[in-house]
């Protein structure tokens, strides 16, 4: 259901989101790595961009936008913002830093992911080139690794599934993503579980959000998040918040603006795909 159309049914109400929820599910491991491995650092140096990330997501984002696109850009700087999140969210389900595609097993042929978010190739290639994105990746790869290793030696048979297959073995993305759905519908479930012992009803459920018709006092929200976080092992769960305004016959002009926006990216990008020379029949 889009946005626009969960507004128009739910009216003035408040949503809470989890902030970075799979990031925030991998740095509950990060210090079992460091110890595991006996690597003799703290958890805020070994995994500082993704603390980063994490603690001022907009600083980082910012950043990112800022060395990825360049003054003579065609894309407008709200839908700048919505790409860069977007090629972040693929990165940490493992989407991998490439230029080019690849043949698959079957003679086929994959792009990369963010080749479909970030389609300008230039923008593209500065947003790869990034620090920021770069060590971010580096520390996701070393959280994913080490969680697929412990798969591997405490749930072998787990690994035998078939949803977690690809090919012949195993898929590391696929496996990550199983973890991390499970472990978010648990913690969502224990946030329900507080809300309906406040008599607090719940309007919509979203994976990792949640939409309640009042406000939560401070007070409220700081105890879910302290229940959910002693529940779950993970001090990095917390809640974003956000008022969410009944949706009127009558569009802002922001939103017109907006819609507009988001239609005139669209045609460049289709006439851009269109005037590209069509590769020659060998």
């Amino acid at each position: 259901m889009n946005k626009d159309l969960r507004r128009a049914m739910l009216g003035d109400c408040w949503e809470y989101d989890v902030r970075s929820s799979v990031v925030a599910w991998k740095m509950s491991f990060a210090s079992e790595y460091l110890k595991n491995t006996g690597l003799q650092q703290e958890v805020k140096k070994a995994f500082c961009t993704t603390l980063w990330y994490l603690q001022d997501k907009v600083e980082f984002m910012q950043q990112v936008q800022d060395q990825t696109f360049d003054d003579g850009t065609n894309v407008h700087i709200d839908l700048q913002r919505s790409l860069i999140k977007e090629a972040m969210t693929a990165l940490c389900f493992g989407a991998k830093l490439t230029k080019h595609g690849w043949r698959t097993s079957d003679d086929g042929w994959q792009n990369p992911a963010l080749a479909d978010i970030i389609k300008n190739e230039d923008e593209r290639t500065r947003f790869m080139a990034c620090t920021d994105v770069r060590d971010f990746v580096r520390e996701q790869n070393t959280l994913d690794t080490y969680i697929n290793k412990c798969v591997e030696v405490q749930e072998p048979t787990l690994l035998k599934l078939e949803i977690l297959r690809a090919n012949k073995r195993h898929s590391k993305a696929k496996v990550i993503a199983y973890l991390y759905q499970n472990a978010e519908a648990q913690a969502m479930a224990k946030a329900y579980e507080f809300l309906n012992s406040k008599n607090m009803g719940v309007l919509a459920k979203i994976h990792d959000a949640f939409i309640v018709r009042k406000k939560l006092s401070q007070t409220v929200k700081h105890e879910l998040e302290e229940l959910v976080q002693f529940e779950t092992h993970n001090e990095y769960w917390h809640l974003g918040e956000k008022q969410l305004t009944r949706w009127g016959d009558l569009q802002t002009q922001d939103e017109k603006q907006r819609i507009a926006q988001h239609k005139a990216f669209i045609a460049n990008e289709v006439n851009y795909m269109r005037s590209k020379p069509k590769p020659q029949k060998q």
